[in-house]
């Protein structure tokens, strides 16, 4: 396996997750009533991160979010009533870290920046038309568009087709160690990154930005 602490060469090509490095991810224990959160606070990621309906969403299978909540309410039991549910799911993804905008506009000046995340629709608008991120992506790798689910090797093989550039000169950072083992199979370099104060730190220690 690849040394994770130095990459193979200085990459020009920045490949970043979105959730838990660039915004933050808000809590789902929202989507069960107050009364029904007591049983279900502590499961409740556990609930969302295994649900069959969250990953056809996220692969594009469920287009709509009419159709993901009755979806919802059936296999993961959400009890949730519908107008808050349509008034806060888009913003479920969270809120720009501090760091985010600052960072990606220093990298944007200097090398060329893909996004690769799992991701539904209605999130990636929210993050790119309310969140302003769209505009800092040469490309984006996004689950609804290719329909699979990182760390599955297709998206990350699809993801370097398309990018077409040598494995040395791409480096990658994501908040969850399974992708970033995935890609490290793969020969793409990758650094588990939680929050972008935690990727400023690793392009300074990269040299990648100078501090």
């Amino acid at each position: 396996m690849m040394n994770m602490n130095l990459p193979p060469a200085r990459p020009t090509h920045l490949i970043l997750d979105l959730g838990g490095v660039l915004v933050r991810l808000n809590s789902v224990a929202w989507l069960w009533s107050e009364a029904d959160q007591s049983e279900t606070m502590t499961g409740s990621e556990q609930i969302w991160q295994t649900s069959t309906t969250v990953k056809a969403y996220e692969t594009g299978q469920i287009k709509d979010l009419e159709t993901f909540y009755r979806a919802a309410r059936h296999e993961m039991g959400i009890t949730v009533d519908r107008a808050t549910f349509f008034a806060r799911f888009p913003g479920l993804i969270g809120e720009l870290f501090a760091e985010t905008i600052p960072v990606l506009t220093r990298l944007q000046a200097a090398y060329t920046l893909y996004l690769l995340s799992n991701i539904g629709e209605a999130h990636w608008i929210y993050c790119r038309d309310q969140l302003g991120l769209g505009s800092f992506f040469q490309q984006t790798f996004l689950s609804y568009e290719m329909g699979v689910l990182k760390p599955d090797q297709r998206i990350f093989r699809q993801m370097l087709q398309s990018i077409n550039q040598p494995l040395s000169s791409i480096c990658y950072f994501d908040d969850r160690r399974e992708n970033i083992e995935e890609a490290l199979r793969l020969g793409i370099y990758g650094l588990v990154t939680e929050g972008a104060e935690a990727l400023q730190e690793h392009l300074y220690g990269l040299r990648l930005l100078e501090p």
